[in-house]
């Protein structure tokens, strides 16, 4: 394959990714069963990063450090397959990286035309969704993250605008006017904060730029008026902004308060490694659990849910990398935000402010776990590199290539030989997976006889049983049967130890009171009721539990929290645990 061929494959793969990330795969969660289209996701950069290396095998040794990075990273990621943020933010930033090394006029055009594309795709589905009265969620299933993704796309929105102003077509910045209505109105009505903050900084940046650029000369006593009063009318809509923001969802804005409270108790745990990336899902809730464990009357434990991420990407960013991963990230960020291009000023200056909407999302939201976003943030990193006039990036990767052949000819081709091998190795194995994967999905969607579908369970779990999700499912089901309870502890354990849910920690609990262990039946249960305080369930199995072991007083003290909590959602379910426990206690 040319350099041409490679120039014009690249962005049809960025266009499919952009695809395949806005309707399939669209989040990076480690907690959401069922949610595994990282395997394919996995398997789809392993397969390209096999062409590249074909299509550029006469030019290999001046790409060596880019493939061995690629190379190294896809092979964690094979070793580590059941992590899925792992995954899905190593495989995106392997294929931003391969994507990026192609010629950057055509990257630039399906870049800003694709995103405008997606912009107006999904607000025409989230009005016609408005027309027929359900919420207003694009291809998203969710509110809040439609109008984020909307916020982050509309720098694209303000480059196409600006172009056609230049060019003085009249039609264009009407329709990107209509455009930019339809995403204020949707913002808006969603009730979301951060993407409302987002809209106004970028939209302020976006107007101060545009101001700028058309009066380059003007008399700098009129500049600095003008700067003057643009930054006090700009700090006066921002603060309007604000405080828009903070009358609207405020038990949602309280539990965001808790969970930071929370996360920064434990910045300690982890400071210079962090707990990896991944891992923070792991860890939260058992944060969070004994938070209310030591603090059970903290008046912000109705805001407490089931929670593993924080809506503060920085401050999770922290926890899971580190301080050298934060300083790391902050010194690209640094790099980034100073490229410079004299030819492609506008468009640089577009990917800049693409990026900052990203980075105000990332104060309050989650969009490093949004994968349409993070792809985003990644390509605007690896585009801005691309375009940087001093191209330090590409000065760093000759650097390193002369460096390793200073040190032995022959180490390049040894690194390069090791970590291809390395890779392709592991290929097979993530095949399997993917393919085992697919058929466990596939065998829990038809319905299928108890035996037959356990048959299926003992014949995936050799290639599965890493997977705690897997583990979690197998464990469940296996519940169905008395004569499999030890079986189901041992996998919910198991499970445990990889993949903390609501779901498998109550699984456990109740495997637990079926084999009569009552003290662990009893801890699963506490666990969950300080994870979750205002749940009831947990807290009607304690009260059970106590009966049964004869630990009357504690039985006593779980039926008086039940009686006199009131219910955060009034529900037929939670009446019926207050009937219930009255009756019980009385006995």
């Amino acid at each position: 394959m040319t350099k041409k061929n490679l120039s014009l494959v690249s962005p049809v793969i960025m266009l499919m990714l952009m695809t395949y990330l806005s309707f399939i795969d669209r989040f990076a969660f480690n907690f959401i069963p069922g949610n595994d289209q990282h395997y394919e996701l996995l398997a789809l950069s392993s397969l390209l990063l096999i062409g590249y290396v074909l299509s550029t095998s006469t030019n290999l040794l001046a790409l060596s450090g880019r493939i061995i990075f690629c190379s190294l990273m896809l092979t964690v990621c094979c070793l580590d397959s059941s992590n899925e943020y792992l995954n899905t933010v190593s495989t995106l930033l392997v294929l931003s990286i391969l994507i990026c090394g192609a010629s950057i006029g055509p990257l630039l055009l399906t870049f800003f035309y694709g995103n405008l594309l997606f912009l107006l795709i999904q607000s025409s589905l989230s009005f016609y969704q408005y027309l027929q009265g359900d919420p207003m969620t694009g291809s998203f299933t969710n509110t809040g993250v439609l109008a984020n993704y909307l916020s982050t796309a509309i720098p694209t929105l303000f480059f196409v605008f600006g172009l056609a102003h230049s060019a003085k077509k009249k039609i264009l910045p009407f329709l990107g006017l209509v455009l930019f209505s339809m995403v204020l109105f949707i913002v808006v009505k969603n009730q979301s904060r951060t993407a409302l903050m987002s809209l106004a900084l970028t939209a302020a940046v976006a107007f101060f730029s545009f101001v700028r650029n058309r009066y380059k000369n003007p008399g700098r006593r009129m500049a600095a008026k003008f700067k003057v009063i643009y930054c006090l009318a700009a700090a006066l809509c921002f603060f309007a902004v604000v405080v828009y923001s903070s009358s609207i969802k405020q038990t949602s804005a309280a539990g965001r308060v808790l969970l930071n409270r929370i996360a920064i108790r434990h910045i300690g745990d982890h400071l210079w490694l962090g707990t990896g990336l991944g891992k923070f899902t792991w860890y939260y809730p058992q944060w969070q659990s004994d938070y209310f464990l030591h603090f059970p009357g903290d008046p912000l434990r109705l805001s407490a849910g089931e929670s593993y991420i924080i809506f503060n990407e920085y401050l999770q960013l922290l926890e899971t990398l580190g301080l050298r991963g934060m300083i790391l990230f902050l010194g690209i960020l640094g790099w980034f935000f100073t490229t410079r291009s004299l030819q492609l000023h506008q468009e640089l200056s577009a990917i800049k402010l693409t990026c900052l909407a990203i980075l105000t999302c990332g104060t309050t939201f989650y969009p490093f776990h949004v994968n349409a976003i993070l792809f985003s943030f990644f390509l605007c990193i690896g585009l801005a590199f691309s375009l940087d006039e001093r191209k330090a990036y590409h000065e760093i990767m000759a650097w390193f290539n002369r460096l390793l052949q200073k040190i032995n000819p022959k180490l390049t081709v040894t690194a390069l030989i090791t970590s291809l091998l390395g890779f392709v190795f592991c290929i097979p194995g993530i095949l399997r997976r993917q393919s085992a994967v697919a058929a466990w999905h596939h065998s829990k969607e038809i319905n299928r006889a108890y035996t037959v579908q356990k048959s299926d369970y003992e014949r995936l779990y050799p290639i599965l049983k890493h997977d705690g999700k897997f583990l979690s499912d197998y464990g469940i089901f296996l519940l169905e049967d008395s004569l499999e309870t030890l079986k189901a502890v041992q996998l919910l354990s198991a499970a445990n130890e990889q993949f903390i849910s609501r779901e498998t920690v109550m699984a456990l609990g109740n495997a637990y009171w079926k084999q009569k262990d009552l003290n662990k039946a009893i801890y699963c249960f506490d666990w969950m009721k300080n994870y979750i305080p205002y749940t009831f369930e947990p807290k009607f199995n304690l009260m059970k539990l106590y009966l049964e072991s004869g630990c009357y007083s504690k039985a006593r003290q779980m039926a008086d929290s039940i009686i006199n909590t009131p219910p955060k959602i009034p529900s037929d379910k939670v009446n019926y645990i207050k009937q219930e426990t009255a009756k019980l206690i009385a006995l």
